[in-house]
């Protein structure tokens, strides 16, 4: 038996930044302070690769996510910081059926994590080129209540930070595209 999937679309129309070291309170960003864009669940982005990522991402304001029905799946939403930023809050609203507005994957059902950053200290083997000695490595997840409880929901100036947020649908959940946003 075929499993029907469930195509999500996260746009991004808005990511709300407090700013206070860009001498902004808040606003859609610019792309002077900061630039953003989507990356697979699966893709590791250095905290200090100086924005290399950036320039390979493909898609900058379209988050996608293919799941089954009954399922969790994840996304990753990367910012990298061209000027310190002091605070930012990322919020997610419900994401609606383009075919019956009446269904939704509600904000509920979407837990958000700011990914902390491990210093690759040994290789255990052989060398990796990907993640050498003394690079920072994206690892725990921190729920992102609580990287704002700890003022932790910052980026230093040349710096990339990993937003990722993890989908759950039911097994009621109709299959469809469903579309939302990202602030």
């Amino acid at each position: 038996m075929r499993k029907k999937r469930i195509v999500l679309t996260a746009f991004l129309l808005a990511l709300m930044v407090g700013c206070a070291g860009c001498g902004k309170s808040s606003g859609k960003t610019d792309g002077k302070s900061l630039t953003i864009w989507a990356e697979p669940s699966t893709v590791k982005i250095l905290q200090d690769d100086d924005g290399k990522a950036v320039k390979e991402a493909k898609e900058k304001n379209v988050l996608k996510i293919q799941m089954a029905k009954n399922e969790s799946e994840g996304v990753q939403l990367m910012m990298y910081a061209k000027k310190k930023i002091n605070e930012y809050q990322v919020s997610v609203s419900d994401l609606e059926s383009k075919e019956d507005k009446n269904q939704k994957i509600t904000a509920d059902q979407i837990d958000i994590y700011m990914l902390k950053y491990q210093t690759v200290e040994i290789l255990q083997s052989t060398p990796n080129d990907a993640f050498p000695v003394g690079s920072r490595v994206p690892d725990p997840m921190l729920p992102m209540k609580t990287a704002v409880e700890y003022e932790e929901n910052k980026v230093s100036k040349g710096e990339n930070q990993s937003i990722y947020f993890d989908v759950t649908t039911t097994k009621e959940t109709p299959a469809g595209v469903y579309e939302g946003a990202v602030t």
